[in-house]
């Protein structure tokens, strides 16, 4: 196989892949068919050795290869795959989450039922500081919500929830990457969150647990940190961009 197509490939399952054991790889299975497809019409193949016109695996085909100045071409093919990739991880993200709607103060009922059935903590969803969202695929279908408190250069991200019927889809990391990139084009550089049960799930998305003294005070100062959530939850960061 190209090893253009195949880098495209491990690019997509990072956005697109399981996040667990149980979660459906069949997303992730149309997204890198709809990759290959589109090389293969492109191109007229896949395989390396169809695309150039020799074996790389062999000394005289490896020669022929720097004779030809046939790295020209493999950049071009390169380049090609990871736009296709581009474009397939953007409608990926736009299938799970792709559409987020400001909520304001008196549209967060649903929201707060939400949490609350999830066990998560919605007594300060009025709160002016909280920024809510709801979140919807490209065809209008509720996927989740979340919010952000914006305090100067850091941010809490907090109230994150999925719809049951959209959970184990990657639809939860979708979440948290829009609520990544609206900190960062707000100002801060850092985001927190405080966690009881999903340390494990955030990790995997790029947080780290740190020490509460080692937080900003004003991430200490706000009501979740103080008190809506358990002394016993773990404080996490990572930066707004990757």
């Amino acid at each position: 196989m190209c090893g253009a197509v195949s880098g495209a490939m491990m690019a997509i399952g990072l956005v697109s892949g399981r996040s667990s054991a149980a979660d459906s790889r069949e997303a992730t299975y149309s997204a890198v068919q709809s990759l290959v497809d589109g090389f293969a019409e492109e191109f007229g193949s896949i395989n390396c050795a169809e695309l150039l016109g020799l074996h790389l695996g062999a000394d005289e085909g490896r020669a022929e290869f720097r004779a030809r100045g046939l790295m020209r071409r493999c950049r071009g093919l390169t380049c090609r795959a990871a736009e296709m990739a581009a474009q397939i991880i953007d409608r990926v993200s736009a299938d799970k989450a792709g559409v987020a709607t400001p909520l304001a103060a008196g549209e967060r009922a649903a929201m707060g039922e939400a949490l609350r059935l999830a066990g998560l903590p919605a007594d300060d969803l009025d709160d002016e500081r909280v920024r809510a969202f709801a979140f919807a695929d490209r065809d209008g279908a509720l996927v989740g919500y979340g919010g952000l408190e914006i305090h100067g250069d850091d941010a809490l991200m907090r109230s994150i929830v999925v719809e049951p019927s959209r959970r184990r889809r990657g639809a939860g990391q979708a979440i948290v990457e829009r609520l990544l990139a609206e900190a960062a084009a707000l100002g801060p550089e850092r985001a927190y969150l405080l966690t009881t049960n999903a340390r494990a799930y955030f990790e995997r998305l790029g947080f780290a647990a740190i020490a509460r003294a080692d937080a900003p005070p004003a991430i200490l100062a706000t009501r979740q940190a103080v008190g809506l959530c358990p002394a016993s939850a773990a404080l996490m960061a990572r930066p707004t961009r990757s």
